[in-house]
């Protein structure tokens, strides 16, 4: 399930291009994005926050989410799969909110 998530199925990079899309946070509730990647060779990951949007709720609580900013690098010829979940950490036994595999060829 990818929970609406727009994202490529599979992504065709050249050696040495990025690529980058952004992940919707959702930390106020708990959730967190996790990243896994089967081979480091062929493609790095780096996940980082972006500045969180501010809301007021009723009441005068102030609350925030932190969108992630996913880049992928790629480093050399080969193929890799790229695993986002998006879940809370301490529920180990919770299927992800939001998960989403992306297969990456990298020539």
């Amino acid at each position: 399930m990818n929970g609406g998530l727009e994202l490529p199925s599979s992504l065709r990079l050249e050696a040495g291009d990025t690529w980058q899309t952004r992940l919707p946070g959702l930390g106020s509730a708990g959730y967190d994005w996790q990243v896994d990647l089967g081979d480091t060779t062929v493609v790095e990951v780096d996940l980082q926050g972006i500045e969180p949007e501010r809301s007021a709720r009723p009441g005068g609580l102030a609350t925030y989410n932190v969108d992630q900013l996913l880049t992928l690098r790629a480093v050399r010829a080969g193929t890799a799969t790229v695993s986002l979940r998006q879940l809370r950490p301490w529920e180990k036994d919770e299927s992800p909110l939001r998960e989403h595999d992306i297969s990456v060829v990298v020539e």
